[in-house]
């Protein structure tokens, strides 16, 4: 069972609580819903960025923005004008795009987000009454309690091949927050590989 308690809501948005009861999980969820003027969306932003300030739990964020970030979003159709994005592309909060399948009908996660749980899955479904695909979010809330925490040694950074290590885990072809977050796993894998390779017994060959 689903639980939501709304916080706040206008026009454009609301706010609340989602509970999900039968595994104890909760986040902050914003379902949008922007306006066709630029004037009038400005005041979305302005709630959207002073929301990112406060908030410090699980947030996800997703609906009709009413908008597109670049030109490849509108493959058909009129150019695309700088003010059409600028407010969307200035809205400077830290959150990472997830599976964006649609030009104006995104969803989006912040960073603890991004911390704490595994990728969010969002399927586009076919149009029913509507012009816009509905989205179906698909949220993982079971973690591996054997795995344990990363954990970064500083005699790894004495090592040879450490810099050589990191400098080719960081040269991947990957845009936006998104590809730093697959970096940093890559980085973390590898410095575990490094860790094992020449520090693995330690403890015991000492004793």
């Amino acid at each position: 069972m689903v639980k939501f308690t709304r916080v706040e809501s206008s026009v454009q948005y609301v706010h609340g609580m989602v509970d999900m009861q039968q595994s104890d999980f909760k986040f902050l969820f914003t379902a949008v819903y922007g306006v066709r003027t630029i004037a009038s969306r400005s005041s979305l932003w302005e709630k959207v960025k002073q929301l990112s300030t406060h908030i410090r739990e699980l947030w996800l964020i997703m609906g009709d923005f009413n908008l597109i970030l670049a030109q490849e979003d509108r493959p058909i159709g009129s150019r695309v004008q700088l003010a059409e994005t600028k407010d969307f592309r200035e809205c400077q909060y830290t959150w990472n795009n997830e599976h964006v399948f649609s030009r104006i009908d995104r969803a989006l996660v912040n960073d603890e987000w991004v911390i704490r749980m595994p990728p969010l899955q969002v399927m586009v479904m076919e149009p029913l009454f509507s012009d816009h695909s509905p989205l179906s979010i698909e949220v993982e809330t079971q973690r591996d309690i054997r795995k344990k925490p990363f954990r970064f040694y500083n005699c790894l950074a004495q090592y040879p091949d450490f810099k050589p290590t990191i400098q080719t885990s960081w040269q991947r072809q990957n845009g936006g927050m998104q590809g730093v977050w697959n970096n940093l796993k890559i980085v973390r894998r590898e410095m575990q590989h490094l860790n094992k390779k020449e520090y693995v017994g330690v403890t015991e060959k000492v004793q």
